[in-house]
């Protein structure tokens, strides 16, 4: 469950990000039935996965992955589990893009991991939706949701006053490239930076460290080809699925989910009872705030008044079970 407090306003692009999660995630409760099995969707059972509680609470639930995130498999998975990593994640990206959704900040901590060992990606947040051109844009005022060392350069590239820059997808699969980076190597290496030269320089780093490493050819061609400066250059979908690291790839057992792409799950266990924990600012520091309900309303969507579960209330009374020493 996702809890954000908004009684109070949230930063513009906050705000927006919200939005665009509950639109992403109502998008995915449509399209259940054919929704791809490696995108996380909005928890259904009872029909109410989203709500707001009269403290100025919003409340998101989605399915639950048992097995953490990929963060806590890095470095721990055999080749061929990274090779269905890969291909899992590559299905998933592909049926947000067919749907008009840019994930934005595809990065191991968003790749969940469910409990039956498969590769599903969340947290839209930073989630854009392509227009009728199949683009997406920004200027210099432009404030985004992402994480600087997942991020293709056409999106961290800096932009004079009244400069504007389209961009599409292919950013998706730049950020695959660096996660897998991140699988393999320290995060020290990942690519992102804000000068086109420095980020040059670095993915030829990458490239020496996975030779001095003696990782697989076809690893190291995969990750070269995703980190392509040019996005034109970009390999993306279905270009990708002929890459040499797949050549012994099934995509209709991958689509079928016939293997675990990580068959030992990590003892994963809840380590918060609706504590608040720190996000990382993605808003600039004198940016507005707005009031969520009207921009809410602003784009047509209302979310359910329910008080019958509230943070605040469940903080309270776990508080108090942990002051009794009560057991869990």
């Amino acid at each position: 469950m996702k809890v954000v407090r908004f009684v109070r306003g949230l930063p513009e692009s906050a705000c927006a990000g919200l939005i665009n999660e509950l639109k992403v995630l109502a998008l995915l409760g449509e399209e259940r039935e054919n929704c791809s099995p490696f995108v996380l969707q909005p928890f259904m059972v009872d029909g109410l996965w989203a709500w707001r509680s009269t403290r100025g609470n919003l409340h998101i639930v989605t399915d639950v992955c048992g097995g953490g995130s990929l963060t806590a498999y890095r470095f721990r998975l055999s080749y061929p589990s990274l090779v269905l990593v890969i291909a899992e994640i590559v299905l998933g990206l592909h049926w947000l893009h067919e749907h008009g959704i840019v994930h934005h900040d595809v990065k191991p901590g968003n790749v969940m991991v469910s409990a039956s060992g498969h590769c599903v990606l969340g947290d839209f947040g930073g989630a854009q939706f392509l227009d009728h051109r199949g683009k997406l844009s920004r200027n210099s005022d432009s404030c985004m949701v992402m994480t600087t060392q997942f991020a293709a350069p056409e999106i961290l590239v800096r932009l004079d006053d009244g400069q504007v820059k389209e961009y599409d997808e292919a950013v998706d699969y730049w950020s695959l490239g660096a996660t897998i980076v991140s699988m393999v190597l320290e995060e020290d290496y990942l690519p992102g930076a804000s000068e086109p030269a420095f980020m040059e320089f670095r993915v030829d780093k990458i490239q020496t460290q996975l030779r001095r490493r003696n990782m697989p050819d076809d690893l190291e061609d995969l990750v070269m080809d995703l980190l392509r400066m040019d996005p034109a250059r970009r390999c993306r979908y279905p270009a990708i699925m002929q890459q040499p690291i797949f050549y012994h790839t099934n995509w209709q057992d991958v689509e079928n989910q016939a293997q675990a792409a990580i068959p030992a799950l990590r003892d994963i266990a809840a380590n918060a009872h609706g504590w608040e924990y720190p996000t990382p600012k993605i808003h600039k520091s004198n940016e507005a705030t707005v009031d969520f309900l009207a921009a809410l309303r602003e784009q047509r969507l209302s979310l359910a008044v329910d008080d019958s579960y509230d943070v605040d209330r469940h903080n309270a009374k776990m508080a108090n079970c942990l002051s009794l020493g009560y057991p869990f």
